[in-house]
């Protein structure tokens, strides 16, 4: 019999069975008394059902991979003594030094809710479900409720949680003990960002900490004052510190393409992550009967490496044998084997400006070229070791294949110019290593151009004997540096 009540006939049923508050008015159509929640669960699940939500196993509530700022800020604007319901589904992707960006390593993708209570009330015991039985707990705490899930990728999140019409649901309980069942419907829409992609990022390989740094990035043309930009920075201890969001103050608006990082903000000599983030407004209510504002966004996030200078003198390699031939400018770099060097022009030997960065090979001399200036000024060029700036960590995977019988081929995946080890175990308590110092993922191919895979930054390739050998053997990537 509850399925053939219409959601009209189920609202007049609440507002006649439910009795007067003595709490901020919180209105009829969307709570129960607790004293009835046995009755009413049959007319909340006639209510998804009409939304088109299926009864379901609720999801294991989780940490979402969400990237620092893809979750819209708290403080929303909205009617005073509202709460606050937001909802955040969002792809990570990462970009290298020239390079676009491409999505992350699985898990790239989630989704998040958050749930702030109005003023006189606590909320807790929450519960969201969406379009092919998706269903998740939202957990208590000290501001509210929150509730995330991750997926494997952008197209597996718009399978799993798409945009459609939602319910969610929960326990209100107000100042004076009297606690209810309160619920609303909310949709969310489809829009979606493009991809943030940082324009300058090899000049953000070498920031000067002690002057104000500008970050570019494409802009994002067709945004509205509804939709969102943000720009975090983690440093190397996890902890932001720099967050900027067009949503939250004035520092940004979400068409910017650049944003001026102030001088000391960041370390001499660190190693930082940037998240940039396009978010595109999907959801946009006010629901008065509880007294909440919904507000969701579909976000693409971009991460990113960004490296500071040393704040004392660096040391400088040796360039020599410098021609000019066919509209570029040779040269023959010289510095410590297996490190890194930015090849820097200047006009008046005061300024210098990033043009190259150069891995130096066993032999610690390599000869490079860079574009002739177009203006056909003199420039000078120095050598400055990149060595003592460390990238990002980040996490390595392994590649094995067979391509022979007697063989076994490793590829090793990960950050360019990280240092890894692969170790071994028979039995994934003890493990060996396969390599004494580790291995360094190079940051360019050899000879400036794409190889076979071995070659490529951010790759390693090797083959090992294939041991016939009873029982496993198990290969994993470790990071070292």
């Amino acid at each position: 019999m509850l399925r053939r009540w219409s959601r009209k006939r189920l609202i007049r049923a609440l507002r006649a069975r439910t009795r007067p508050l003595s709490v901020p008015a919180i209105g009829p159509e969307n709570i129960m008394s607790t004293s009835r929640i046995t009755f009413w669960i049959g007319m909340l699940l006639a209510l998804g059902a009409s939304l088109g939500i299926s009864r379901s196993t609720p999801a294991a509530t989780t940490t979402s991979d969400l990237a620092p700022g893809a979750e819209p800020c708290p403080n929303v604007a909205s009617p005073e003594g509202y709460g606050v319901f937001s909802v955040t589904r969002g792809v990570t992707y990462t970009q290298a030094v020239g390079a676009d960006p491409v999505e992350a390593v699985a898990p790239s993708a989630g989704v998040s809710f958050t749930l702030t209570p109005p003023a006189g009330y606590e909320v807790s015991s929450g519960r969201v479900a969406g379009p092919g039985g998706f269903a998740l707990a939202l957990q208590d705490g000290d501001l509210g409720l929150s509730g995330s899930t991750n997926a494997a990728s952008g197209a597996v999140l718009d399978g799993v949680a798409p945009a459609g019409s939602w319910l969610a649901q929960y326990l209100l309980g107000a100042t004076n003990g009297t606690s209810f069942v309160a619920f609303f419907p909310f949709a969310v829409g489809s829009a979606v960002p493009p991809v943030p992609r940082v324009r300058n990022l090899e000049a953000a390989q070498a920031v000067n900490p002690s002057a104000s740094f500008r970050l570019e990035w494409d802009a994002w043309t067709l945004a509205t004052n509804q939709d969102r930009l943000s720009l975090v920075i983690v440093g190397p201890g996890g902890l932001p510190v720099l967050e900027v969001d067009s949503a939250c103050a004035n520092e940004l608006t979400s068409q910017a393409a650049s944003f001026d990082i102030p001088a000391e903000t960041l370390a001499a000599n660190g190693t930082y992550t940037g998240y940039l983030t396009f978010g595109a407004r999907t959801l946009s209510a006010t629901e008065a009967g509880t007294k909440v504002v919904k507000q969701g966004f579909q976000t693409r996030t971009v991460r990113f490496p960004l490296l500071t200078q040393s704040s004392v003198a660096q040391e400088v390699g040796t360039i020599s044998d410098v021609r000019l031939s066919d509209g570029r400018v040779f040269m023959t770099v010289t510095g410590t084997p297996r490190t890194n060097y930015w090849v820097q022009s200047s006009l008046d030997g005061t300024n210098w400006t990033n043009v190259l960065n150069v891995y130096l090979p066993i032999a610690g001399r390599t000869t490079v070229s860079v574009v002739a200036p177009a203006d056909g000024l003199p420039r000078q060029y120095r050598a400055i070791l990149e060595a003592s700036v460390e990238v990002p960590l980040e996490p390595a995977s392994l590649v094995l294949t067979r391509p022979a019988p007697t063989q076994l081929r490793l590829t090793l995946i990960g950050f360019a110019g990280s240092t890894y080890n692969i170790e071994w175990s028979t039995n994934w308590v003890t493990w060996e290593s396969l390599f004494f110092q580790g291995i360094t993922l190079p940051r360019r191919p050899p000879g400036g151009i794409a190889g076979p895979p071995g070659t490529l930054p951010g790759q390693a390739t090797f083959n090992l004997p294939f041991v016939r050998t009873p029982g496993m053997r198990v290969y994993r990537a470790v990071t070292l540096r």
